[in-house]
């Protein structure tokens, strides 16, 4: 067995095994729903996150608001979860809050790549929806 074949094995029994990294949630992407898929959804941490800006006296005309950042994600899931289709950016993709659906929340994809079959997709939250 190859080390690709290695990994292509361990994706979803280590990597997206939904009883220690993984849940099972519902992704809304390009009108399709995948139902029941397992992913992980990672938070940044505050200092891995852009800050929101406003129009201002500021550096470059702008003025950061102190303590307060973009909500950014980053979803991982198997690509072949997702129809063999890998995001692309500035598109809107709808990931269930829970396990088994109901409500969803909204995201608009900032960048996606996919290595040995893994999606890394990171999500902005969309607001005022």
């Amino acid at each position: 067995m190859t080390f690709k074949d290695s990994i292509a094995a361990d994706m979803h029994s280590v990597f997206l095994n939904a009883d220690e990294f993984s849940e099972c949630r519902t992704v809304l992407y390009d009108g399709v729903a995948y139902a029941d898929i397992p992913v992980s959804l990672q938070s940044f941490s505050e200092s891995g996150r852009e800050r929101v800006t406003a129009s201002g006296s500021g550096r470059g005309g702008t003025d950061s608001a102190s303590g307060l950042h973009k909500d950014t994600v980053m979803l991982y899931c198997a690509r072949a979860d997702l129809g063999g289709r890998t995001p692309a950016p500035n598109k809107t993709i709808r990931v269930s809050t829970a396990e088994g659906g109901g409500r969803f929340r909204e995201y608009y994809v900032v960048s996606s790549g996919c290595e040995m079959g893994m999606l890394q997709v990171e999500l902005r939250a969309v607001r005022g929806k």
